[in-house]
């Protein structure tokens, strides 16, 4: 069911402006209003889309950052194995290094030799 709201106490001016602005646009002035109420609703619900997105970004960031601390425990973990490994096969930790220098630089990224 459609509802009617009736506004009283609008001075002829602004009748004449909204009038103008809804000629200019080719719609009736009912138009008018209702495009300028749903904008004024809409730009509300942007809002808080736009609050719960941001909200949504930095749980997603903070998540990350968690991830990205256990990855260095991880990674920091993997090379005391490694270097225990390394120490069982008898090999000394230059020899190490050597193994490693060929298999990582410094940036990370694994290299096939």
């Amino acid at each position: 069911m459609e509802r009617e709201i009736k506004i009283r106490g609008i001075s002829n001016a602004v009748v004449t402006i909204i009038d103008t602005k809804a000629k200019q646009q080719g719609i009736s002035r009912n138009d008018y209003l209702l495009n300028l109420l749903r904008l004024d609703v809409e730009r509300d619900l942007i809002k808080e889309e736009r609050a719960y997105m941001e909200q949504a970004v930095t749980r997603t960031a903070n998540a990350f950052e968690v991830v990205a601390h256990q990855l260095d425990g991880i990674e920091t973990n993997y090379q005391k194995i490694f270097m225990m490994l390394a120490m069982l096969m008898g090999m000394s930790k230059e020899e190490v290094e050597q193994v490693l220098a060929g298999y990582i630089v410094s940036n990370g990224d694994e290299v096939n030799e």
